[in-house]
């Protein structure tokens, strides 16, 4: 992935770098609602925002088109349990992790050029691309519904999630 695609007017101000990859670093952090950013590239983060009682990874971009960060919530740090790899996660997890959803986030035209991608490999880059880019409250309410609709109608019916998009017909879709 090229991360050169970032940059942007109002980059030259680095991020404080702050010692975020292990437990106990973290726990001499005081807890504040904005994340603690480390820099993975250049206008790539993978964020730690401290809690009172637990602390949660975030990722971040820098989006050129809209000149400001797209953010996301990746799952709960394992700051009092251990890392499942699903919802909580240790560093190297939410870094991973950061890493997929931004590659996925930034991918929206290359989606469709992909001859192995399928219905479902398209929904969820959607919902991923929406989770990205929900700001506000009728967003949150938009996204939900979203979600609920490409889970309940494209991901629960195998026959269609497992279609190629380059094999999708009218047909297959007036059926659906």
């Amino acid at each position: 992935m090229n991360f050169g695609q970032f940059l942007g007017p109002g980059m030259a101000r680095p991020v404080n770098e702050i010692r975020i990859q292990d437990r106990t670093a973290r726990s001499r952090l005081a807890a504040r609602p904005k994340p603690y950013w480390r820099a993975l590239s250049q206008g790539v983060h993978l964020g730690y925002r401290r809690g009172k009682l637990k602390g949660a990874w975030v990722a971040r971009y820098y989006e050129p088109e809209r000149t400001a960060y797209v953010t996301s919530v990746l799952g709960e740090a394992d700051d009092i349990c251990e890392a499942d790899g699903q919802l909580i996660l240790s560093f190297k997890q939410a870094f991973d992790k950061a890493l997929r959803w931004i590659e996925l986030a930034t991918r929206r035209g290359v989606a469709s050029s992909d001859p192995a991608m399928t219905v479902a490999d398209a929904a969820r880059a959607y919902i991923a691309v929406r989770d990205a880019r929900r700001s506000s409250q009728a967003g949150r309410a938009l996204h939900a519904d979203a979600y609920y609709t490409l889970t309940r109608f494209v991901l629960d019916d195998p026959k269609l999630a497992a279609t190629r998009l380059g094999q999708l017909t009218e047909s297959d879709l007036r059926t659906w």
